[in-house]
């Protein structure tokens, strides 16, 4: 049988943050990983009010909540869907899940098990992971386009060229004629070429993030003439153009 220390070992070593609330909402205990991830003291957290770990907009809803629960106390696991927020000692507020765990103390007093998850960087990937999927969506949309728009437009005109040619009789209007096709299957395989480093830039396998930029940028730089001005850990590149229009285009890695 576990003993009270026992007990309090696991609720010392919880990889989660853990509160024990009496029905009053007062604090009553709390571990290392509360104290590190709210930025109080012990003394300063036992014996307060666990709304002080609210922010002030929510505050007067989570007493009548937690009134609430306290009459039909239940367990409640992380992951309910609820859009919750923790105050913290400076001020800040993170994103949290709360479970709710309702027991008895060693006195026999009733009280609430509290486990409070930072999940901050979980809610940052998932703003990542979408903003890749959206990137990535609109990739597949603009390849489509270039497809549909160039490259594909261009094998239909350079088709009715082919019979046209067949159908000259004239050597100078064939001559004329064939290198006007050849000047478009040249355009048509710089146009795939380009359309292949947008995908993959060679420089990003051989040299790394900022060649390959450096390279993108260039590509910019000639179509549009645009000035970019790049800055990647503390490494800073130019490329330079007189500008056709007053447009100036910009990337810093956050």
């Amino acid at each position: 049988m576990l003993t009270d220390r026992d007990y309090r070992a696991v609720f010392e070593a919880s990889p989660d943050a853990t509160l024990i609330v009496d029905p009053d909402g007062v604090i009553r205990d709390i571990n290392p990983q509360a104290l590190a991830m709210f930025g109080w003291s012990r003394e300063e957290m036992v014996g307060s009010g666990v709304e002080r770990l609210v922010p002030a907009s929510s505050r007067s809803g989570h007493e009548q909540h937690r009134r609430r629960y306290g009459q039909a106390p239940r367990a409640r696991p992380m992951g309910q869907g609820l859009e919750l927020s923790a105050l913290r000692k400076d001020g800040t507020t993170i994103p949290v899940e709360i479970s709710l765990s309702p027991g008895k103390r060693g006195s026999g007093k009733e009280h609430v098990i509290c486990t409070v998850r930072d999940i901050a960087g979980w809610k940052r990937m998932r703003r990542v992971s979408k903003m890749m999927v959206t990137a990535a969506e609109n990739e597949r949309k603009r390849l489509s386009r270039e497809l549909h728009d160039g490259f594909l437009q261009s094998l239909v005109a350079l088709k009715i060229r082919v019979k046209l040619l067949a159908d000259e009789t004239s050597k100078e209007d064939r001559e004329r004629m064939r290198a006007l096709v050849a000047g478009e299957i040249h355009e048509t395989i710089l146009g795939v070429k380009r359309m292949i480093r947008e995908l993959l830039p060679p420089a990003l396998d051989h040299q790394g993030l900022s060649a390959a930029l450096g390279s993108v940028f260039r590509d910019i730089r000639d179509m549009y003439g645009f000035e970019v001005n790049a800055s990647l850990d503390r490494v800073t590149t130019k490329w330079t153009r007189p500008l056709r229009w007053p447009c100036i285009g910009s990337f810093r890695r956050p």
